[in-house]
């Protein structure tokens, strides 16, 4: 058995073709799951093998293991999406036999059988059953159909990242399905969920969800979430808890517990072998008390949800306290996590200019030298000022820091010599600052591209008047610069009727003046 090699292509139905005929070799064969992804390798060629390479990398970086059931799944993302199996699942559904003959339709009901998730296989038109259970229409038609309604969850993150530091959340290891995973555990969350790479790596069974559910997290992200793994097997303290998981798409997270599974486990707390202090607690209370734990889903529990839970969750105090620090982050405030709630440190701004003139001034004999000169004064942290501005050292460094601040910036935006001047003199001084200041202008390469108007504006534009008879009203030009002739001409004259365009073109001399122009006319 030799199956044939696969090139990749928009051909869906020539890829689903190809990953059949492998799994019929890998039944007359016995190989292992990693085996038969060497071999399917194999046998892919062209765009199809550089897909797989780029595949294989990101299993490698992503720690999923290269077994087929893995293969498969990314496989049929690449090459026959969920969007091509609606449209076939669509085109069984009403598939009717029409004018084709008994055997031709058998054959077309044969071929997209495959691609319908709820139909019986039965070539009849009784196969046409819907959910409700009467015959002859399907689905789409059904007269009882339900519109299906999208339910809400929340979680705090989606990313493991966004968690650290949060005290509201727990991170560690559990196990589902015996193999560990990473999980957190949000009191706020509404429902429990598991990532879509978590799903695939442990082989978890998923089925659809009666409605679609919108997830929100703190960060105003929104998800929409459509399978979900009932009775999922979640070991804790070495017991195992069935709780139904939805499937999403989270970072560098495997799973994550909400509210729907911590009171659901309180049914095994008297079987429990090990108890933490919490629990212990509890016990030492209850233990006088004749009664006995049922688990009542949230759901079922109406009345309790109307009279006595709150509005205001857990959720949405950490949504809240989410976008409070994220407004901290914003004005640059440093803050720190304490037990009675958030330690903001204080915020003082200090102008490192003022400080750097300060020392640089100290380098200045000349300016030193005039500390007993009129209008020359030290301010009391060591500054020299010169009527009240701070008089700036010859440092040619320190003044093109200077200049760059007040001409460049976004402030001031490549102001003139004398605006800039003007801005800078109620500040600082220092000799022949105002020529300095015109220099620097000059040599703004910025300042040069611009070109300023200094006229008036023209106005509107004043057109010709359109001429009512031929040769009223012409326009002359003359071509120059031609090779001379035998009749010494070396122009050409040319007059245009601006009515007809007529033109008539002269032989002339640049010598000629105007009298002897218009004798030739």
């Amino acid at each position: 058995m030799d199956p044939p090699e696969f090139v990749g292509g928009l051909d869906s139905l020539l890829a689903q073709d190809w990953l059949a005929g492998m799994e019929r070799v890998f039944q007359a064969f016995q190989c292992t799951e990693e085996e038969k992804v060497i071999f399917a390798a194999q046998k892919m060629k062209g765009p199809a093998l550089r897909w797989w390479n780029t595949a294989s990398t990101y299993f490698t970086t992503q720690e999923i293991p290269k077994d087929w059931q893995h293969f498969k799944v990314a496989f049929l993302e690449k090459y026959f999406p969920n969007s091509v199996r609606t449209q076939k699942e669509r085109e069984f559904q009403n598939f009717k036999q029409g004018d084709m003959s008994v055997l031709e339709y058998a054959e077309k009901f044969e071929d997209l059988a495959d691609y319908s998730r709820q139909a019986v296989y039965a070539p009849d038109e009784l196969w046409k059953i819907d959910q409700c259970g009467e015959q002859g229409h399907i689905a789409p038609q059904c007269p009882q159909k339900r519109t299906p309604e999208k339910t809400a969850g929340r979680v705090y993150t989606l990313d493991s990242r966004k968690a650290k530091g949060n005290h509201n959340l727990i991170a560690g290891t559990c196990y589902v399905n015996n193999q560990p995973v990473c999980v957190l555990v949000d009191c706020g969350a509404t429902h429990s969920f598991v990532s879509t790479e978590c799903v695939y790596r442990l082989g978890l069974e998923v089925i659809p969800l009666p409605d679609p559910m919108i997830i929100s997290s703190a960060t105003n992200d929104t998800v929409e979430a459509r399978l979900i793994c009932k009775d999922c097997s979640v070991s804790f303290n070495g017991r195992d808890y069935p709780i139904d998981i939805i499937c999403l798409s989270l970072k560098r997270l495997d799973v994550i517990l909400g509210m729907d599974c911590d009171h659901k486990s309180l049914r095994y707390l008297f079987d429990q072998k090990e108890l933490n202090m919490r629990q212990r607690r509890w016990m030492e209370y209850l233990k006088d008390f004749d009664f006995e734990l049922k688990y009542h889903p949230g759901k079922a529990n109406k009345v309790a949800d109307a009279l006595s839970r709150k509005e205001f969750r857990v959720a949405e105090l950490m949504m809240l306290e989410h976008g409070l620090l994220e407004k901290f982050q914003n004005l640059n405030l440093q803050f720190e996590w304490t037990p009675n709630g958030v330690l903001i440190s204080n915020l003082s701004i200090q102008n490192e200019l003022r400080e750097r003139i300060r020392i640089s001034q100290g380098y200045d004999e000349q300016l030193q030298a005039s500390g007993g000169m009129p209008d020359f004064v030290r301010a009391p942290d060591g500054v020299i000022l010169f009527k009240q501005r701070m008089c700036i050292p010859n440092d040619s460094e320190l003044k093109r820091l200077i200049l760059d601040e007040a001409h460049k910036s976004r402030f001031s935006i490549h102001p003139g010599s004398t605006k800039m001047y003007q801005d800078l003199r109620k500040d600082f001084w220092w000799p022949g600052m105002k020529k300095e200041i015109a220099e620097y202008v000059s040599q703004c390469s910025i300042c040069q591209q611009v070109k300023i108007e200094h006229q008036r504006p023209g106005g509107m534009l004043q057109p010709l008047e359109i001429p009512t008879w031929k040769w009223d009203s012409i326009s002359m030009d003359f071509i120059v610069g031609l090779p001379r002739t035998r009749g010494g001409h070396d122009s050409i004259w040319v007059i245009v009727d601006r009515l007809t365009k007529s033109a008539h073109f002269l032989p002339v001399k640049t010598t000629h003046n105007v009298i002897h122009l218009a004798r030739l006319s």
